[in-house]
């Protein structure tokens, strides 16, 4: 079964992930070594990105298959040039992972090389944002390779044009091939405080020092502030890991860098909230909190038997939600749908029985 798994993340991956999701389950249900409990878990909850993630560790865990062993293979990893100390050949390195990401892998040719060679440092960032917007290439999976890839300088330069897609209305000069926008505060650095990066918010969005600003933006900035310092405490271990200066078994790695990866991904949605707020006067409203204010207040305002009738409504909502899920065709935006619907019951059932008095 090894093999075959191997096999099918290589050559035969679905680009739906509720469906990668519901075949993975299939090899994990079929695995000797799994967990009853685990396996009714993951059937009862269904598809969440989260899910999908830990079943696939939990996969590759009970057949000892590395990470490594799973790239598909039309990613073309075997392109990559192999001077690992060779800046040019670093830039190659970085510029090939794009276009795996992108799905052009194919397209990383000699020309294409001798191209990226001609660049300056400058120009080689400015290209490197330019290619990556253009084609969409999702933040939270390039920040996970960033955080797995073992060239330390492979690593610093994919980071530099992370930082570079941020976007924000501040600028940074790149010399004659002009400005990039930049969102600074999840610069990963080692000198700055919490009071440090406090005053910064309060530069970059002026309308915190106003008497009216709402209570929320302050509790945003909290947040904000938390997971920036999260990131660089995991940032930090995955480090010192690399290092050789502690050590962490391989589960423990993986939860690091997921660990890494959300808060990385909760300081950018933070970000374009207050940014919006600074530019239009309202907030986007797509950070759950929003969503857990909306609930608490609806909760509030529920009689007994509102409340009573909720949870006993639940089991059916669960059961024909999670059904939904695994239906045949599903896509992608349905998918989404469904699964915020389920996250955002499961928060609110949470909430009733906690003023029902349930005990967990």
């Amino acid at each position: 079964m090894r093999e075959k798994i191997i096999k099918f993340f290589q050559e035969e991956l679905p680009s739906n992930k509720s469906e990668q999701f519901n075949r993975i389950f299939e090899f994990y249900r079929q695995s000797p070594g799994k967990s009853v409990a685990s396996e009714r878990m993951y059937n009862a909850s269904g598809y969440s990105q989260t899910n999908l993630e830990a079943l696939k560790y939990d996969l590759q865990k009970i057949h000892n298959i590395k990470d490594s062993e799973l790239v598909p293979r039309k990613k073309a990893v075997s392109k990559l040039p192999s001077e690992a100390n060779d800046f040019q050949a670093t830039r190659l390195q970085l510029f090939c992972l794009l276009m795996s990401f992108a799905g052009e892998a194919e397209l990383f040719n000699e020309e294409k090389e001798n191209e990226i060679k001609q660049y300056s440092e400058e120009q080689f960032i400015e290209k490197a944002v330019e290619y990556f917007l253009s084609k969409s290439i999702s933040l939270t999976e390039i920040a996970d390779a960033a955080l797995k890839v073992e060239s330390n300088e492979l690593f610093e330069l994919l980071k530099e044009v992370i930082r570079f897609v941020h976007l924000n209305n501040t600028t940074i000069d790149t010399g004659n091939t002009g400005s990039i926008p930049v969102n600074d505060p999840v610069v990963v650095t080692n000198d700055k405080t919490e009071k440090q990066e406090g005053v910064k918010l309060r530069e970059e969005f002026p309308f915190l020092n106003n008497p009216d600003c709402p209570d929320l933006a302050h509790v945003l900035v909290g947040r904000k502030i938390a997971a920036w310092i999260r990131y660089q405490e995991n940032h930090k271990k995955l480090e010192q890991f690399d290092a050789g200066e502690i050590e962490l078994s391989e589960e423990e790695k993986v939860q690091v860098s997921k660990d890494a990866v959300s808060d990385f991904s909760e300081n950018q949605a933070i970000y374009d909230e207050l940014n919006n707020y600074k530019e239009h006067g309202f907030f986007l409203q797509k950070h759950p909190l929003f969503r857990t204010i909306r609930l608490k207040e609806e909760v509030e305002k529920m009689t007994q038997q509102q409340l009573i009738n909720f949870k006993n409504s639940s089991v059916k909502f669960f059961s024909e939600n999670n059904a939904k899920l695994k239906a045949d065709g599903i896509t992608e935006k349905r998918t989404l749908e469904l699964t915020e619907r389920i996250e955002a019951r499961k928060e609110k059932l949470d909430l009733v029985d906690e003023k029902l008095g349930v005990k967990k």
